[in-house]
């Protein structure tokens, strides 16, 4: 059984939304992001995040965090490639080498972009995050 964590039309805490290359400064508004929606599954171990945003520019999500440095934040792209990165302070940060996230589903309509994103809970070094359906994770 999945624990839906959050659900929810607009979402305040995007990371950034732009048409320009990622540089992990928000432009634009939380409007941009059209639906987010969050489930855990301990019985798989997994976690399930559905985001939907503009086709032509990048769109993040950032957990555990009040900022933006340090931050552990999943960015899709304008072409539907999908990285993690650990955000730096008004900076892009790193890239993570190792992608946790795996696409299980997008799709592109209308200038919309769904994409469906699965992740083990448990973070594989320091720089992911650990997940559980009781901790919290603020986003």
């Amino acid at each position: 059984e999945r624990t839906m964590i959050l659900q929810t039309a607009l979402l305040a805490v995007v990371v950034g939304v732009s048409s320009g290359a990622f540089n992990g400064r928000m432009v634009g508004s939380n409007n941009v992001i059209n639906k987010l929606q969050v489930d855990i599954s301990e019985e798989e171990g997994a976690m399930y995040v559905a985001l939907e945003g503009p086709s032509d520019m990048w769109f993040g999500l950032g957990f555990n965090a009040t900022g933006m440095a340090g931050t552990y934040a999943v960015i899709v792209d304008g072409s539907g490639e999908v990285t993690e990165r650990v955000l730096g302070d008004d900076s892009p940060g790193r890239s993570l080498d190792t992608a946790m996230f795996e696409m299980v589903h997008q799709q592109v309509m209308g200038g919309v972009r769904t994409v469906l994103l699965k992740r083990d809970l448990v973070g594989i070094s320091s720089d992911y995050l650990t997940f559980s359906a009781n901790n919290g994770t603020p986003f």
